[in-house]
C-alpha cells in the first residue's frame, strides 16, 4: 500500500561529517519496514552571502557514512530551492537525513520540507 508522507526538519543542519540530521522529524523507515520515495524537497538557505550544498543520506542521525549518500543539492545564498524528483522518486530505506557540506550556508530548523510516499510497513 502506498501512502503520502511529508514533514520538516526540527534542527538546524550541520556538517554531515559531524552529524546528519533528520529531514522529516520522527521518521523511522527501517523500523517501520517501509521504503520512502522522496518526490520533492524545499530548502531555505538564509545565509546572506554563502551558498550551501545539502547532502542527502539514507541513514539514521549521526556522522555521515559516504556509502549512504544519495545526492547533493546546491542551495544559493538567500534563496529557497525547490527540487522535484521524477517518478518514482529517490528511495530511502533507513531514514532521510542530511547535512550541509563543510557547514557552509545556513539551513535552520523548519527550513526544509520533504515529501513523497511510503510503500510497505505499518499503516
Amino acid at each position: 500500500m502506498r501512502r503520502e508522507y511529508d514533514g520538516y526538519n526540527d534542527e538546524a543542519l550541520a556538517d554531515p561529517t559531524t552529524d546528519c540530521r533528520e529531514l522529516i522529524t520522527g521518521a523511522d523507515f527501517d523500523g517501520e519496514g517501509a521504503v520512502f520515495w522522496l518526490r520533492y524537497i524545499i530548502i531555505r538557505n538564509s545565509h546572506a552571502s554563502t551558498d550551501a550544498i545539502l547532502e542527502l543520506y539514507d541513514q539514521d542521525e549521526g556522522a555521515a557514512t559516504g556509502a549512504n549518500q544519495r545526492g547533493a543539492i546546491d542551495v544559493p545564498a538567500s534563496t529557497t530551492t525547490y527540487i522535484e524528483f521524477p517518478a518514482p522518486g529517490k528511495s530511502f530505506k533507513t531514514n532521510l537525513t542530511a547535512g550541509i557540506n563543510g557547514g557552509s550556508g545556513t539551513i535552520s530548523a523548519y527550513n526544509v520540507v520533504a515529501g513523497g510516499y511510503l510503500v510497505g510497513g505499518m499503516e
